[in-house]
Formats: structure tokens, sequence, C-alpha cells
């Protein structure tokens, strides 16, 4: 598989981590980001064998939480498609984080005034 192609379709789970881990650069990069303290050969040879569908290593959830999200920053989302499509749920969207925030904020500003709705009325509760 070359970097600059993501597979239409995938067979497995490990086939749409492999599609994030080479449009991220390749073993040695996407590994020295998942486990920082361990020597880039080392590392992506442990990589390789975590994708490997042959052999007993295999990532952790929060390990590959990071490759989701590394793959969503570069547009890659075979990952979620192929979890999605197995597990039969729609397609997922992927929310702009600017969107998130903004939507996080109108929620806090929203029950705020809620909080203070309330207030008002239990202070003429206890008046009344």
């Amino acid at each position: 598989m070359r970097q600059d192609q993501i597979p239409l379709w995938v067979e497995s789970f490990s086939e749409a981590l492999k599609a994030v881990v080479f449009a991220c650069g390749g073993p040695k990069r996407v590994a020295s980001t998942l486990w920082p303290s361990k020597k880039p050969e080392r590392a992506a040879l442990d990589l390789n064998h975590c994708l490997d569908d042959g052999r007993a290593e295999k990532l952790s959830l929060e390990e590959i939480v990071l490759l989701i999200q590394m793959g969503r920053e570069r547009g890659v989302h075979t990952p979620m498609d192929f979890l999605c499509s197995a597990a039969n749920y729609q397609e997922p969207q992927p929310v702009d984080p600017e969107d998130e925030r903004a939507r996080l904020q109108r929620e806090f500003i929203e029950a705020k005034n809620d909080f203070a709705s309330l207030l008002k009325k239990m202070e003429r509760h206890e008046n009344g």
C-alpha cells in the first residue's frame, strides 16, 4: 500500500488501522508517536506485529483511539467506517473541533441561563 493510496474497502480492522499508519508516514513514524520511549526500529516492529492478525500482540484501546485520531487529522476515516459497517451503524461523521467547541459554549450558556431562572423561581418560592 502506498502512502498516498487509501483503500476504499478493507476486510479487517487491522487493515483499516494499517491504512492510517501508511497515511501518517509509515510504521516507524507512527510507532514513535505511540511509544516514544522505544527505539524507532523496535517500535515499528512491535506495531507491525500488533497489526498482524496472525500474531498474539495487539494494541490497547487507548493506542487504537490514538491511531483513529491520527487518521482523522489526515482525513483517513477507514477504521471508523469499518467499525460502523461491522456493527451495523450509520457512517460516522467527523466533528470539526471548532464546531464542537461552539456547541459546548452554547450548551454552557443555556445551562447557565436555566440555572439563573431556576434560582429566581426558588427565591420567589421562599419569599412568597
